[in-house]
């Protein structure tokens, strides 16, 4: 699944989801739904053709009719094609907003997006997916051609400008690329967009710590190697973390949301100094203690970024200094959620990263 702009993306048509909104553009499977499937179906089909050039004549007007409906309903929508489709859209897709571009930047960017593709189909960071791996591969890949054909799409300023008025929300990936290729026009989408992800990650990880404390609770193990008293634990407690001092951080109600349908939802905006270093030192010290890891938090720098993302915005010296050490010494996760691995694409932003470090010219990345 490729991220396109908010919360539109496009999708190969092997499986088509009913219950998400959708749009499909396929030889095979663009018809309406069976009327029996659209009565129980979550999901609506807002359009259906068997070809791009049907669909979409006025590839702009496609893409702001994308945009409205999405942010109507607030919720994703997926354009699914067949491959020859597929191949056309990204094709047009990338031609617009990379104006400078080559093919040779465009096929760094499509081997990324399938490599990407193989990595997190059909594996439990994804929706079940019927996508033929060794297929996808080895036919997916536009030729030189193709993308010749396509460059006959080449939009005026005056058609570009149609789509930086209508405040596109461009992909992750993108937004860093163009800025670290020294453009500013995007600063301000990348640094909402990194400071989202920022906090997603720090709730993901600090959800996912206390996940494990609360099922550990009961283990032998668990408990002698954090000093625990086995008999301060109640498991019939609503919070059975309460009574214990060394986490009294991942039972404060403050900070942990609990509801008919959450037991602990993560929150950490507007938090003191204090909640906040006191959830990271729990944190560290369940991965010293249990986990058995050799943490020097005085190097751990990444975890002082807790008070980056619990703040309103980043400013510029943390927008600069996240990126420099991005581009210096990038993690696994690159600030990431694991859960936004659909929105995005991982080992190209680690690939744009690498470039930056080489000194390597990022311009023909850059942006509309």
């Amino acid at each position: 699944m490729l991220h396109l702009f908010n919360k539109v993306y496009l999708d190969f048509d092997s499986k088509i989801e009913i219950n998400l909104d959708r749009v499909v553009i396929s030889e095979q499977n663009g018809y309406p739904i069976y009327q029996a499937l659209g009565l129980v179906a979550q999901g609506e089909l807002f359009a259906f053709e068997k070809s791009l050039d049907s669909i979409a004549p006025d590839f702009i007007a496609f893409l702001i009719f994308l945009k409205d409906k999405s942010d109507t309903t607030g919720k994703k929508l997926i354009v699914y094609c067949d491959i020859d489709n597929y191949k056309k859209f990204i094709m047009k897709w990338f031609k617009l907003i990379l104006p400078y571009a080559t093919f040779n930047e465009f096929i760094t960017i499509y081997q990324h997006h399938i490599y990407n593709q193989r990595i997190i189909s059909n594996s439990p960071m994804t929706v079940v997916s019927a996508i033929d791996l060794n297929y996808l591969w080895n036919h997916t890949i536009p030729s030189n051609n193709e993308w010749e054909q396509i460059s006959s799409y080449s939009p005026d300023e005056i058609t570009r400008y149609k789509i930086i008025k209508e405040d596109f929300k461009f992909s992750y990936e993108f937004l860093i690329t163009d800025y670290l290729s020294g453009s500013t026009q995007y600063k301000e989408q990348l640094r909402s967009t990194m400071h989202m992800f920022l906090l997603r990650w720090f709730k993901e990880i600090l959800t996912d710590n206390r996940q494990t404390v609360l099922l550990q609770l009961t283990n032998h193990f668990f408990q002698t190697s954090l000093g625990i008293d086995p008999i301060t634990i109640d498991i019939t407690q609503i919070d059975p973390l309460s009574n214990i001092p060394k986490f009294q951080y991942y039972a404060d109600d403050e900070i942990w949301e609990r509801n008919e349908t959450a037991y602990g939802r993560c929150n950490l905006a507007g938090l003191s100094t204090e909640k906040l270093d006191g959830l990271i030192n729990t944190l560290v010290t369940v991965y010293q203690e249990f986990e058995g890891m050799q943490i020097d938090i005085s190097n751990f720098k990444i975890v002082n970024w807790i008070h980056y993302a619990a703040s309103e915005y980043l400013t510029d010296e943390q927008l600069e200094e996240i990126l420099e050490f991005l581009v210096q010494t990038p993690g696994d996760t690159l600030c990431i959620p694991k859960h936004d691995c659909e929105n995005v694409n991982f080992p190209l932003i680690a690939h744009f990263l690498s470039e930056k470090y080489k000194q390597a010219d990022l311009s023909r990345y850059r942006l509309m």
